[in-house]
């Protein structure tokens, strides 16, 4: 090992620390630029209280939209519709920005819907739909809304097309399209149509809420009920390695 290495170089020592020297020049800098240096002080000030402040801000927006929020989903659950879009509307109008207030478009197209009002409530959900959805599948939820709410309406093709673009998707809304779209097919035709629609849906739900309906209308419509798949026998342990041997 060289003699040299491991000593402390004396010129480094001598070198002025350079976060010393950045304070140092600053500081004769405020001393010679005092009202200068004053207005960045208040300007930085204000910054940080700013910033504080807009922190401070934010969560009481929210805690406010999220209080709001649930105040008016306890009137849509005791399905007090007129009075719940109300809120959705207020919560809409004040917080639209937030998340709360966001979905709150959403409660104002099904607030509408529950009430029988199905052009409002289409409009409210395309709206919601436009500002984006929450996750994909909420807007998939949506849509299944607003095709309902367009049906409703008498609004049969544009119905009909979105039902029939949800039920060619996976997604928590699929089979309640494929149900819709099968309603469809029982009420203007043709049989084969409303056969297929309600077999989908039973492929897909056989245990869903409108099994027994659905399984009374295949019947009604001269149909058979679609085979359950035949559960696989889980194999033993080994069994491929078995073999007989003749005596």
């Amino acid at each position: 090992m060289s003699e040299h290495q491991g000593k402390i170089d004396r010129k480094l020592l001598k070198r002025p620390d350079e976060f010393v020297s950045f304070v140092n020049h600053g500081t004769k800098w405020a001393r010679e630029n005092p009202q200068t240096a004053l207005g960045v002080g208040v300007a930085l000030a204000v910054v940080v209280v700013l910033s504080g402040f807009g922190g401070w801000w934010i969560q009481r927006r929210d805690a406010r939209s999220g209080a709001e929020f649930y105040a008016a989903i306890e009137l849509f659950d005791r399905q007090q519709w007129d009075e719940a879009r109300e809120g959705f509307e207020l919560l809409a109008g004040d917080f639209g920005s937030t998340t709360y207030g966001h979905l709150g478009k959403l409660y104002v197209g099904r607030s509408a819907l529950g009430a029988g009002e199905n052009t409002q409530a289409t409009t409210a959900f395309e709206s919601y739909l436009e500002g984006g959805a929450l996750t994909p599948a909420v807007a998939q939820l949506t849509r299944l809304d607003l095709g309902l709410a367009l049906a409703a309406a008498g609004e049969t093709d544009r119905a009909r097309g979105v039902l029939e673009s949800i039920a060619q998707e996976k997604g928590p809304a699929q089979p309640e399209a494929q149900l819709a779209l099968a309603r469809f097919a029982d009420m203007n035709g043709p049989p084969d149509a409303a056969l297929k629609a309600y077999a989908a849906y039973l492929e897909a739900r056989p245990q869903g809420p409108a099994r027994a309906l659905v399984r009374a209308r295949i019947f009604a419509l001269g149909g058979t009920l679609p085979q359950p798949p035949m559960p696989q026998m889980p194999q033993m342990p080994g069994a491929s390695n078995i073999h007989i041997e003749e005596g």
